[in-house]
């Protein structure tokens, strides 16, 4: 008889795992999701490279080379360390507040507002001046983005590419838990003056084309935990309860058939 309130505790919180409608939990619902359907076309989002800021870090290679091969007769690299010509020689750079960065025979240079493929060109024009025919490459080291929330891996995520969608995120992330918020989805963005936020719609294929589906360095991806994760958990702290109050009132009666 003592028992009864936690089957009944366990009971509930089954009924509500089971009863968590299916229909939010689905993606891009919007898409006809017959065997037979035909192609659906979806209008993409633009891709725009993301900008560099101050803060952010670069890693430079360069290699210098000639149209017939590699010319070995230069010693000098973009370090200033006199290292033979022909070996790739990679150097981070740390852009500063006022969006700088220093580079050995180069000098100075302003990086802000740019993108990884213009300061490679910049570069490269500059290196002519010591180098025969230069080779650069430039990537951006700290493309970070941090997942919270309902996801499988909560963290911070360094991302190897620029073109990043969040869908690609959350994929990193081991994708949103049964719990998660698929139509509410928080994305926040940190720009050099201010932050923007924006709710996504992952149950909708409109999420697609929003100027946010690209994430740029930085973002911060909340996913929501919905009110059945709540129920859960008030299912569960009842259940102890219950199972707490049952193992008393057992202990009260053994106690009570003891003669002291």
């Amino acid at each position: 008889m003592h028992r009864f309130p936690s089957y009944l505790a366990i009971f509930f919180a089954i009924v509500v795992t089971l009863c968590t409608p299916t229909k939010r939990i689905a993606y891009f619902q919007d898409i006809d999701d017959s065997a037979s359907a035909a192609i659906t076309e979806l209008s993409a989002a633009k891709f725009e490279n993301p900008l560099i800021r101050p803060n952010d870090l670069l890693r430079i290679q360069a290699l210098n080379s000639l149209e017939n091969g590699i010319d070995y007769s230069s010693k000098i690299s973009l370090d200033g360390s006199g290292q033979a010509a022909g070996v790739v020689h990679s150097t981070e750079f740390l852009v500063d507040s006022q969006g700088n960065i220093s580079l050995p025979l180069i000098g100075k240079m302003n990086v802000n507002g740019l993108t990884t493929s213009m300061i490679r060109d910049s570069v490269e024009a500059k290196m002519k001046r010591y180098l025969v025919q230069p080779w650069v490459n430039v990537r951006l080291v700290n493309f970070t983005v941090t997942i919270l929330g309902e996801v499988s891996r909560p963290a911070n995520y360094l991302v190897a590419t620029e073109k990043t969608s969040i869908l690609d995120a959350l994929g990193m992330a081991g994708d949103l838990t049964i719990f998660g918020k698929r139509e509410n989805v928080l994305l926040i963005r940190a720009s050099t003056a201010n932050r923007q936020a924006v709710r996504l719609n992952l149950n909708s294929s409109s999420i697609f084309k929003s100027p946010f589906f690209y994430l740029k360095q930085g973002d911060v991806i909340y996913v929501e935990p919905d009110k059945s994760k709540v129920t859960s958990l008030d299912a569960t702290k009842t259940r102890n309860y219950a199972l707490i109050a049952s193992g008393l009132s057992v202990l009260i009666v053994l106690l009570s058939r003891i003669n002291f």
